[in-house]
């Protein structure tokens, strides 16, 4: 084999084995908060938005609560989107494992260069390179890899990675600020970034000012600190105003959810444990935990964690204290400042979740890559052939281990269902957990099981808004009206900030004949989710039909300026529909109006009879025909309006009368905030009917 070759070859077999890890994953579908972030987000959708995402930080989300600064988190979605042509999970797994593995050459070459700082050895390169790998495919990770805006953790980590290779390897990157360029890209996609200071403040002080553990009072220990600190003050400098423009550019409304402070502080040294667990043994990983907060002082799950801080302290003080052992201290050091920004009294809306640890894992990873090493390196242990025989036996069976759980957690990763299956089994006081099954279960048209699953939602979450508007959906199709309404206001008054609550019941509120009310709730989800397309989508129609040509294009330009390529958005802009008939003509666009109409699809049916009566003005029956359907759609004035220019252009037509009579006892009903049921409407229905059935116009051709 040429020599080069055999160098290359075994990073060719780890890289190979990290894709293999993956390979089987590339068509998971998107999950949790990428609904928001990436799915349903209008400003991903052209490129032309990557400018605005450095500037507004209501383009990350479409919810306003989650609203954070993360413009290259963004930028790269946005690539995605156009290199897989839309939606395709494809393209966005794929980026994501190559910033993976990105992210593994940088730690190989960075634990090299640390291996090789405490002890210089032609070994090193292969340590670092399973080790790099281990991080890689460790099992426990793909609870990162699989959320496609959990990327933030991976360009983030990425970020500290190179700033570190860039400051041991180049005086002018030091000298010049270039690794504080590096955080701050990184900070572009998480602000944790910025924990580059304190860890490069620990590595000076182990390396440079070889502190062996002696006691602060000491004066090697006090000259070895202020070293340290010189060294690092412009990183933290850079560190402390990177965090301020990050939380600046927030935008307002944005939290993290939280609720008590103490409470979230107490409960993060039992979530360490549970890192820490899953780093040995990575059973039982669930997407959504039920983590219950730690609320009393003798609560035996603190003591438990702070049984663990108490160890990571001794076991970097030990490290410490060897002149060949200071990488392990530095990575429990890693370990604990990589968690430090989401375990503080700073409380987010769950505890503890199983993507937080990604950063932290590369400290892990170096304290026991090194410390096996050492351990190794005892003559007691047999000889140097049989140790280095058994420890590649034993990594190498690691690394596949790892590769073959991780492969078969993507599997759980899958689909909605499989997934948040799995977190009902596994987190069974997750409200939201139950809530997501149930999501699943009702896109599948499970009905019965989804109730059950909301039921068990609403027993662990019984003031939840975005629980009551899935229930007002599952209600609203199983045919309860009253009941799904009743969650849709529960929703709005639970949480009036949110979009959804208004997109979701105006939805409900148009496919019931009450677009009027409809719109109003649109609007106000339009102005408080801008990133949402859902609302624009479902409003641009209603405006048309109701006859606000302009305001209908003037949303539609909104849209198609955050998503240029959008054909629909490019129709209503410029103020035509998407769709039209075979043949021009008005006749035509009446026919149409009548085919969406026997579909119950007023919105196009109406916009179909008002493109008929642009082309024949005077058509009473296209004019009988869209007040009607105006009248369907629960816009009674307008409809009313149509039907008496129809009366206008043909007195006495018995069944545009009828039409107008039905439409205007609606309106008087809606106006008395009562069900528009039809029968108790028109109680004179049946007379009408014998005489002139109220209805669309089918018999007679256009004038």
């Amino acid at each position: 084999m040429p020599r080069r070759l055999a160098r290359l070859l075994p990073a060719l077999l780890c890289g190979g084995l990290v894709v293999f890890a993956y390979a089987g994953s590339l068509r998971n579908a998107f999950h949790f908060d990428d609904a928001h972030v990436v799915v349903s987000n209008l400003y991903l959708r052209s490129l032309s938005n990557v400018p605005r995402f450095f500037t507004d930080a209501r383009t990350f989300s479409g919810l306003p609560a989650n609203a954070t600064y993360r413009p290259l988190v963004s930028t790269t979605l946005a690539l995605d989107y156009r290199l897989g042509g839309g939606l395709d999970p494809l393209a966005f797994r794929l980026d994501q494992l190559l910033q993976l593995l990105l992210l593994w050459g940088a730690l190989a070459a960075l634990y090299r260069r640390l291996f090789d700082l405490a002890l210089p050895d032609r070994r090193n390169g292969h340590l670092a390179l399973l080790s790099a790998t281990l991080f890689a495919v460790h099992t426990a990770n793909t609870e990162t890899m699989n959320l496609m805006h959990v990327r933030s953790e991976i360009l983030s980590a990425l970020g500290i990675v190179a700033a570190f290779l860039l400051w041991l390897g180049s005086r002018r990157a030091r000298r010049t600020g270039l690794s504080l360029a590096a955080v701050a890209v990184g900070a572009l996609a998480k602000v944790p970034a910025v924990m580059f200071a304190p860890l490069l403040l620990v590595l000076h002080l182990l390396v440079v000012g070889r502190w062996r553990g002696e006691g602060i009072a000491s004066r090697k220990s006090r000259e070895g600190l202020a070293r340290a600190l010189r060294a690092s003050l412009p990183a933290f400098a850079a560190g402390a105003a990177i965090y301020a423009f990050v939380a600046f550019m927030n935008a307002d409304g944005q939290t993290y959810g939280g609720g008590s402070r103490l409470d979230y502080a107490r409960t993060q040294p039992w979530a360490w444990l549970h890192y820490v667990r899953l780093f040995v043994l990575p059973a039982g990983l669930t997407a959504d935990g039920d983590f219950v907060l730690v609320t009393e002082w003798w609560d035996t799950r603190l003591f438990a964690g702070l049984g663990l801080l108490a160890l990571l302290a001794i076991g970097f003080v030990t490290a410490a204290r060897r002149r060949r052992a200071w990488p392990v201290a530095f990575g429990l050091a890693w370990f604990a400042l990589g968690l430090l920004p989401t375990s503080s009294v700073l409380p987010l809306a769950e505890p503890a979740n199983e993507h937080r640890y990604f950063l932290s894992y590369a400290g892990l990873v170096l304290a026991a890559a090194w410390s096996a090493r050492l351990a190794l390196a005892s003559p007691t242990l047999g000889s140097r052939r049989a140790r280095a025989a058994a420890a590649l036996a034993g990594g190498v069976l690691l690394l596949f281990a790892h590769a073959f759980g991780t492969r078969e957690r993507n599997e759980v990763w899958r689909t909605e269902e499989s997934l948040w299956r799995d977190v009902a089994r596994k987190s069974p006081r997750n409200g939201r957990g139950w809530m997501n099954y149930g999501l699943a279960l009702m896109a599948r048209g499970a009905w019965d099981e989804a109730r059950a699953a909301f039921e068990a939602a609403g027993r662990l979450l019984p003031g939840y808004a975005v629980l009551e508007v899935n229930l007002g959906v599952l209600e609203g199709a199983t045919g309860r009206p009253d009941a799904a309404e009743a969650h849709f206001r529960r929703a709005l008054a639970l949480d009036p900030a949110a979009p959804s609550s208004r997109t979701y019941y105006a939805r409900w509120l148009a496919e019931r004949g009450r677009a009027a009310e409809a719109v109003p709730l649109l609007v106000e989800a339009i102005r408080v989710g801008p990133a949402d397309e859902l609302p624009r989508r479902l409003l641009v129609p209603l405006l048309a039909a109701r006859g606000e040509r302009e305001a209908a294009a003037r949303e539609a330009r909104e849209l198609l300026a955050r998503s240029p390529d959008d054909a629909w958005a490019a129709a209503w802009a410029a103020g035509r529909p998407p769709f039209s008939p075979a043949t021009e003509g008005a006749r035509s666009w009446f026919e149409l109006g009548l085919a969406r109409g026997a579909a119950r699809r007023w919105t196009e049916s109406a916009v179909a009879y008002r493109a008929a009566l642009e082309e024949e003005p005077g058509s009473a029956d296209a004019l009988n025909n869209l007040g009607w359907t105006l009248g369907e759609l629960g816009f009674h004035p307008e409809g009313a309006g149509a039907l008496r220019r129809a009366l206008a252009l043909r007195p006495g037509w018995d069944r545009a009368h009828a039409n107008l009579a039905l439409v205007e006892a609606r309106a008087a009903a809606a106006s008395a905030a009562r069900p528009p049921d039809r029968e108790q409407v028109v109680p004179t229905r049946g007379r009408l009917l014998r005489e002139a059935e109220p209805g669309l116009e089918r018999d007679e051709p256009a004038p």
